[in-house]
């Protein structure tokens, strides 16, 4: 059995892939790693925090199967962090899919997410050794 933090990083990777369709196989990895920086302009998210609010919701006791199922809602803050030199065009493709494409959506919905609260983008430039 997965944890949340597995089950969102991979909701939360598949939805981003989603968002950014229009690339060609777009590369999207989370922060602290330790792996290899890819080639190409790519995709880092870092989930910053995972809070639960309220409670659980119960509809039955228990299945058929005498298995106990329970709901909880969280909220997760993550950042976004695009590289590369189709950064600019990745961060402002993916804000508007992430808004307003339908396909986006549906597949935020099937991996039961959705956005509350969005910042702007942002410009950060950072150094980096390209050598």
């Amino acid at each position: 059995m997965a944890g949340i933090y597995t089950d969102v990083r991979a909701a939360i990777r598949r939805s981003a892939i989603a968002a950014l369709s229009e690339f060609t196989s777009p590369i999207v990895i989370f922060s602290h790693e330790g792996g290899t920086e890819p080639s190409g302009s790519y995709v880092v998210v870092n989930l910053l925090n995972i809070e639960q609010q309220g409670h659980h919701s119960t509809s039955t006791l228990a299945t058929e199967d005498e298995e106990l199922i329970f709901q909880v809602a969280y909220e997760i803050m993550c950042q976004f962090s695009f590289v590369g030199s189709l950064s600019g065009d990745m961060s402002q493709s993916f804000k508007q899919n992430i808004n307003n494409n339908p396909l986006t959506r549906l597949e935020l919905q099937r991996n039961n997410l959705g956005f509350m609260r969005k910042s702007q983008i942002r410009r950060a430039p950072q150094k980096r050794d390209t050598k």
